[in-house]
């Protein structure tokens, strides 16, 4: 997780912003962006904190984004699925080889509840397109925040875009 990672400051800058953070966090904070952009504390700019403070909660953004992806959702059938990498690449394999072989009418997949069940071929195709949407829908929401985050001219719109958040 990349929170674990950050600074005190950092951590801070994420959750108040510049503005509301310590004197002493602050300090912190521009010595080392000063460091990391190998110039002198005094030649760090309002700007450079801010991008900072996007890179920073962009990358949290992302974060968020690939674990709501890789979590799963709960299909209609009331079984819950996981999404991670290869579960996607397994899906649209099996999706393949449904439409390669249209004699198969029976399709054995993992849940997160109950272990390997049997699906329909219409049901599990139900599923794997619900897998979809759930993916996409992800992707849409981390688009809107990555974008609130990206357009942000104040440290308070970017502690304002959060994974949580609706808007």
């Amino acid at each position: 997780m990349i929170f674990d990672t950050l600074t005190i400051y950092e951590k801070e800058l994420i959750l108040k912003g510049f503005e509301e953070m310590t004197v002493t966090n602050q300090n912190s904070l521009v010595n080392a962006i000063a460091t990391k952009l190998n110039c002198a504390v005094w030649q760090v700019s309002p700007a450079q904190i801010l991008t900072h403070h996007k890179n920073l909660k962009l990358s949290m953004i992302n974060e968020s984004c690939e674990l709501a992806i890789s979590n799963g959702f709960t299909s209609t059938n009331g079984h819950k699925y996981r999404l991670n990498q290869d579960d996607q690449v397994n899906m649209l394999g099996q999706k393949d080889r449904l439409n390669d072989r249209p004699e198969v009418d029976k399709v054995f997949w993992k849940t997160e509840d109950a272990g390997y069940i049997e699906h329909t071929r219409a049901s599990w195709l139900v599923m794997q397109a619900e897998a979809f949407d759930h993916k996409l829908l992800q992707l849409m929401r981390y688009n809107e925040k990555a974008t609130a985050i990206v357009t942000a001219t104040t440290h308070k719109q970017i502690v304002e875009a959060n994974w949580q958040s609706i808007n």
